[in-house]
């Protein structure tokens, strides 16, 4: 039996060695880029199918010369050497050449079964490697539709979990590729020098490109985390809240016929509220900021310019309702 396909990884190692370095470039990618990541990984897999469908007829030709190793055809000769030797109707090395034969016979059977071995085991190599590619390429995939913090805050969040759930497969992920180790670590027995080097890159380079794809999804994360969307909408109600609560205090109605005691309590108090208005305005000057920040970032409506105008509204309509009161 001549060395079949399984013993020659090289020729899937130009497809994997375009992934290794698109690998490299993933976190600098855009979107032609990881659409040139996809298809580099669509052509490992063809290369794959063909490499499984030369494996399998690789094993189908080993079955049959092994089919043809009939155990009871040497067996029939040894018995009939051993006849001849015994009836002395032989020429007496018959029985030598017979255990010759059946020598030759477990060699050939059992190279023939260490071939079938080898093949089958770089093909279950060949299966398992193919299915990680496939796994990373759907999680390639979500990976691409999440790059983006264009949208409503709906869709942020929706991005923002699809990337938790990418990180919460890295559990996942090291069982895979422990199982694909194991089973190159099999496959490796039947390659030359050249062919276990080729194995090992690539290991190397599934094992880069899953640990590319944790590195793309954690800055994803790390950056949807600081559009801080529950941080702004938190300070903008607390500060809705507490103007409500000023504008009620300074519009109740003030006690009949107030004495000067009265009078100079109230205005004590609104001049405090003053003094608190003018530190809220910080508050408010930075959620305006932080507004016109989210608004690049998303292009959401509710951080225009109307949006981020309204609080500053209410805010110079309480603080000259104060004023009056205070002058009053």
């Amino acid at each position: 039996h001549t060395q079949s396909s399984h013993n020659n990884p090289h020729s899937i190692h130009t497809h994997y060695q375009i992934q290794k370095e698109a690998g490299k470039l993933q976190l600098h990618l855009t979107k032609v880029g990881a659409a040139q990541v996809q298809e580099s990984l669509s052509s490992c897999q063809e290369e794959w199918k063909r490499y499984q469908d030369s494996c399998s007829q690789s094993q189908q030709d080993l079955q049959e010369s092994i089919g043809l190793l009939k155990k009871e055809s040497i067996e029939r000769v040894c018995q009939e050497a051993q006849a001849l030797s015994e009836s002395g109707r032989g020429s007496g090395g018959e029985v030598r050449v017979a255990g010759q034969l059946q020598m030759e016979y477990q060699a050939l059977l059992k190279a023939a079964r260490e071939s079938l071995r080898g093949c089958q085991e770089s093909q279950a190599f060949g299966d398992t490697l193919q299915g990680v590619w496939a796994w990373l390429e759907e999680i390639q995939e979500k990976l691409g539709t999440v790059d983006s913090t264009i949208g409503t805050k709906e869709q942020l969040e929706q991005r923002l979990e699809t990337v938790q759930d990418i990180l919460l497969l890295k559990g996942e992920g090291e069982v895979k590729l422990n199982m694909v180790m194991g089973k190159a670590e099999l496959a490796l027995r039947s390659y030359g020098v050249s062919g276990q080097e080729v194995v090992r890159s690539q290991l190397q380079e599934v094992e880069d490109a899953w640990a590319t794809l944790l590195v793309t999804a954690m800055s994803c994360h790390r950056y949807h985390n600081m559009l801080h969307w529950g941080g702004y909408l938190k300070s903008a109600a607390q500060l809705r809240s507490w103007m409500e609560a000023v504008k009620r205090e300074v519009c109740a109605p003030l006690p009949p016929q107030p004495g000067p005691r009265e009078k100079a309590s109230q205005l004590e108090r609104l001049r405090a509220l003053m003094t608190d208005l003018e530190d809220h305005q910080m508050a408010l000057s930075s959620l305006e900021e932080k507004a016109r920040e989210l608004f690049k970032k998303t292009d959401d409506a509710s951080f225009n310019h109307g949006a981020r105008t309204q609080l500053q509204v209410q805010f110079d309509h309480l603080t000259a309702l104060v004023e009056v009161n205070t002058t009053s």
